[in-house]
């Protein structure tokens, strides 16, 4: 996934007005999936099980529903990066907790399936490892063009210094 964040010279203050808003509608969004799957009730559940759940309910959004979808897909991958990346300090702990070949791979395999929720020393092991999330981006705006490529939009007015002043896309 390759993020691009755009910026806007002479936007009028209408349409920076409506941008602003969907990014905080979006924001909410957000907090939503951080708040309800951003813990143990998130794990194994894909975003695409989440929006699917979200349409049967017949969940409505104040925003087009690409937007949502997409703010879904976003927030749902990073709660899946902050997991790994307690796993990978798990391991870590399972290597300095067991000697034993054998358990240490029944734990690396409990770690794997997502299936630490389970056990209760990998459980405390990753309750320690990690810290539970929380949305703080309410200006964002996840667009996905036909390629698939995600974007990131950054809501800001134009710099009172001009364009040379903003830092540059990556």
């Amino acid at each position: 996934m390759k993020t691009q964040i755009a910026f806007s010279d002479n936007i009028n203050p209408g349409k920076l007005a409506a941008l602003e808003e969907q990014a905080q509608r979006l924001g909410a969004v957000r907090s939503e999936v951080w708040q309800r799957y951003g813990s143990i009730q998130g794990i194994g559940l894909t975003d695409r099980q989440i929006r699917d759940a979200w349409v049967k309910e017949k969940r409505s959004f104040p925003v087009l529903a690409n937007a949502w979808k997409e703010t879904l897909r976003d927030a749902k991958a990073n709660i899946v990066m902050t997991v790994e990346a307690a796993k990978v300090k798990a391991r870590q702990a399972i290597r300095n907790h067991s000697s034993d070949d054998q358990e240490r791979k029944s734990l690396y395999t409990k770690l794997k399936t997502n299936q630490f929720i389970e056990d209760r020393y990998l459980a405390r092991v990753m309750r320690k490892h990690w810290n539970r999330g929380h949305n703080h981006t309410h200006d964002q705006i996840i667009v996905r063009s036909d390629s698939y490529t995600s974007f990131q939009v950054n809501i800001r007015p134009p710099h009172p210094r001009g364009a040379d002043s903003r830092p540059q896309p990556r």
